[in-house]
């Protein structure tokens, strides 16, 4: 099933609510993730990349100044 923009749009707000940089979005986890943005489709392979790719962001630049990463594109450049 593929999202659609509006459907992405409505789910990336309320996630980045909750965690809007790397460490915030890999602290809550890949089930909170999942939680957050199941109304799309794809929901749990999205969410453990989102994951997986807020991981990756933190071992490789340690701390991440949030000017340098616009995390909605990031998220629907995934979708």
């Amino acid at each position: 099933q593929q999202s659609t923009d509006k459907g992405v749009n409505k789910v990336t707000e309320k996630l980045f609510k909750k965690a809007d940089t790397p460490e915030k979005m890999h602290k809550l986890g890949i089930s909170k993730i999942k939680n957050l943005i199941k109304n799309i489709g794809l929901f749990n392979s999205k969410a453990k990349n989102v994951f997986l790719l807020s991981k990756k962001l933190i071992e490789e630049f340690n701390e991440i100044d949030s000017q340098l990463i616009d995390s909605k594109k990031l998220f629907n450049f995934m979708s």
